[in-house]
């Protein structure tokens, strides 16, 4: 099973991931999630390589994290072959731990890059009231 965590950030995603992690759930390679900081003590359970893969998929539509004004959903699927290659590299990395799960709050954009390349995807979607993440 490959389970992707969806949820912006603040919303309790890192909980459940988390949690998930818990129950046997594959997470990274020591040293390659992000580590715990202030505002989030318990960890974020994110691993640094998908949030720079989702920071590309970002830029192909001159995007960031914080600036979504030129976003289109419907080209959303698209990636160069350097950065599917990348990706897909990532994915095999983990089907040997399967069930594993990948956690980022950009994946609520870049979903359907991902998508393309996952056999078994499960999408787990943690909703927050927006007022309060805000």
């Amino acid at each position: 099973m490959q389970i992707l965590i969806l949820g912006m950030h603040r919303s309790g995603t890192s909980a459940t991931a988390r949690l998930i992690n818990m129950m046997g759930a594959y997470f990274a390679p020591e040293g390659l999630g992000l580590p715990p900081r202030p505002e989030n003590p318990k960890g974020y359970w994110e691993r640094r390589d998908t949030i720079l893969l989702n920071e590309e998929l970002l830029k192909l539509q001159l995007c960031d994290w914080k600036t979504l004004v030129n976003w289109q959903f419907e080209r959303a699927a698209q990636a160069p072959d350097r950065l599917k290659y990348m990706m897909q590299k990532l994915i095999m990395s983990m089907d040997g731990f399967r069930p594993w799960f990948l956690k980022d709050p950009r994946m609520c954009l870049t979903l359907p890059a991902w998508l393309n390349l996952l056999e078994a995807p499960v999408a787990v979607i943690v909703y927050r009231n927006p007022h309060e993440i805000a």
